[in-house]
C-alpha cells in the first residue's frame, strides 16, 4: 500500500490535526472524527464504554464497526497515543513501558523544580521585599505568574506528556484501517474495532475480548508502519507474518520486528514501511474472500 492510495485528507487529519489522543478531550475529538469518516460507508458503528473496578476514572471507549459479538474475524487496532518516555518501546512489556514513562516524568518534574529553585534564589529572594515596599506590581505579578505556571507544568508532567511522534505508533495503522473499512464491501463475518488504552493497560482490548465469541479470530494491528518485517504473536508463540499464516481463535498480535522493539528513531519516523501494509492488505483480502 502506498500513501498515495489513501485520501490525503485522512492522512492530514490523523497524522497532524488529531495526532495526540491521550487525554479524554483528545480521545472524544478523535471518536467524533472517526464516526464522521466511517459513516460515509457504514451505519453499524457503535461506541462502547466500559467501566472497570467500579471506578469512574478507569474506563475505556471502544468503537466497533459491525457486530463483534457474532463476527468470525475482528480486525482491530488501538487509537490512543502514548506518553513521552525514555528509551525504546518493547511490545508485550507493559510494565517496562510504565517504568520508562515514569522515569521521564520524574526527570522532567525534577528539572522544573530546579528551575523553580533557581528562580527563587535569583529573582524572588533578592527582589520581592523591595518590590512590595515600592509597590512594583509588575514585578510582583511576574513572580506570582511564574509560580502559577511552574506549579501547573509540574502537575501536567506528573500526569504524563502526550508524545507528538505518533505516526508510527499508531496513527498510520489507524488510517490504514479506516481506508480498509471504506474500501471493503460489508461482510457479516468481519467486524472492526478501534480499542482504547492500547498504550497503557490494554483495558480496551480486554473489553473487546469479553465481547466476542470464543471462536472469533482477532487480528490486532500494532505499529505496522514501522520499518521492520512483521511478526505475529499468539500465546507467547512468535513467528514471521506471511500471507499464508494460519490464525487461531483469540488475539493474534501483529507488530514489527522479530524481537518486538522500536527504537526512539523508529518511533519518531514520519515515513512508513509500505511493504508491511501490502502484506497485511493481502491477508485481509484473503479473509474477505475465504473467511
Amino acid at each position: 500500500m502506498d500513501l498515495n492510495e489513501i485520501n490525503p485528507d485522512l492522512i492530514a487529519r490523523y497524522k497532524y490535526i488529531l495526532k495526540k489522543r491521550m487525554s479524554d478531550r483528545q480521545k472524544k475529538k478523535f471518536i467524533v472524527s472517526l464516526i464522521k469518516d466511517l459513516s460515509i460507508k457504514r451505519d453499524d458503528i457503535h461506541v462502547i464504554e466500559t467501566t472497570y473496578h467500579n471506578s469512574k476514572n478507569a474506563f475505556s471507549r471502544n468503537i466497533y464497526v459491525g457486530d463483534v459479538e457474532s463476527a468470525e474475524w475482528i480486525i482491530a487496532t488501538y487509537y490512543d497515543t502514548y506518553a513521552a518516555h525514555l528509551g525504546s518501546f518493547t511490545f508485550n512489556n507493559i510494565s517496562q513501558q510504565k517504568k520508562n514513562t515514569l522515569l521521564f516524568n520524574l526527570i522532567s518534574s525534577l528539572l522544573l523544580m530546579v528551575i523553580g529553585i533557581i528562580f527563587t534564589m535569583y529573582i524572588t529572594v533578592p527582589f520581592i521585599d523591595k518590590a512590595i515596599e515600592n509597590s512594583n506590581w509588575l514585578l510582583i505579578g511576574f513572580i506570582v505568574v511564574f509560580y502559577i505556571i511552574i506549579s501547573w507544568a509540574i502537575g501536567e508532567v506528573a500526569k504524563g506528556i502526550a508524545s507528538r511522534h505518533t505516526w508510527i505508533r499508531n496513527s498510520a495503522t489507524v488510517v490504514f484501517l479506516i481506508n480498509e473499512i471504506l474500501n471493503q464491501s460489508e461482510n457479516k463475518r468481519i467486524a472492526y474495532a478501534y480499542v482504547d488504552n492500547g498504550t497503557t493497560n490494554e483495558q480496551g482490548l480486554e473489553s473487546l475480548l469479553n465481547s466476542v465469541n470464543k471462536n472469533s479470530k482477532i487480528l490486532y494491528l500494532d505499529s505496522i508502519g514501522a520499518k521492520a518485517n512483521l511478526t505475529v504473536s499468539k500465546d507467547n508463540n512468535i513467528s514471521p507474518l506471511k500471507k499464508s499464516t494460519v490464525f487461531s481463535a483469540g488475539i493474534n498480535k501483529i507488530y514489527p520486528g522479530q524481537y518486538g522493539k522500536l527504537s526512539i528513531k523508529d518511533l519518531h519516523s514520519k515515513e512508513i514501511y509500505s511493504k508491511n501494509f501490502v502484506v497485511v492488505q493481502e491477508i485481509l483480502d484473503k479473509v474477505n474472500i475465504e473467511g
